[in-house]
């Protein structure tokens, strides 16, 4: 099954600053196994964003899904 990632600021960077990634992953793959696949590790994202509403890390993902992960950013 293959769902889009779209990630942002070192995140995005790190994972070769592609604006979306294509992300092969198993059916009733959760978002949280999602980041793991990806090397994400949970305390770098704040938010995760389907369809403009926010989702649980434990919500699975459906084919074609297009997934924003928002990372924290600092400042100051």
């Amino acid at each position: 099954m293959k769902a889009s990632v779209r990630t942002y600021g070192a995140t995005k960077d790190r994972l070769g600053s592609k604006k979306w990634l294509e992300v092969d992953v198993p059916e009733k793959t959760s978002i949280r196994e999602l980041m793991r696949i990806l090397g994400i590790a949970d305390e770098e994202i704040m938010a995760i964003m389907k369809d403009g509403r926010f989702l649980d890390r434990n919500e699975h993902i459906d084919e074609g899904d297009r997934i924003h992960l928002l990372p924290f950013i600092g400042g100051g």
